[in-house]
């Protein structure tokens, strides 16, 4: 069971960005629900998913969500950009299967 939540890095600072690259495997075509946990401002990060930047919206108690929308099931290129990486985030993903993101998330693994 992989964690969806990065809270240290090696290097942190305000010129410091962490880039995460890998694949993100969506098993199901729809729409998924995804939400960011932050304190940090949203000018400091940047979520990509198949060539398409996350846009947020204000969601509950200072999380952001987003809507992803897959076409078809399969694996997507996956990056994320983080400055000044001093706050922890966490990303979690419903299927569009899944009640609304409000209700329920399913965690999904990041590569």
């Amino acid at each position: 069971n992989a964690s969806t939540c990065f809270s240290s890095f090696k290097y942190v600072g305000e010129d410091v960005m962490v880039a995460v690259r890998g694949h993100l495997k969506l098993p199901e075509a729809g729409q998924y629900g995804v939400r960011l946990a932050t304190a940090s401002p949203l000018a400091r990060l940047a979520v990509t998913v198949g060539q398409r930047q996350m846009v947020w919206q204000a969601g509950a108690g200072g999380v952001r969500e987003a809507v992803l929308l897959a076409l078809q099931p399969g694996c997507y290129s996956f990056e994320l950009l983080y400055a000044n990486s001093s706050q922890s985030l966490e990303l979690s993903w419903a299927l569009p299967s899944s009640p609304p993101p409000h209700l329920r998330l399913a965690a999904r693994r990041l590569p």
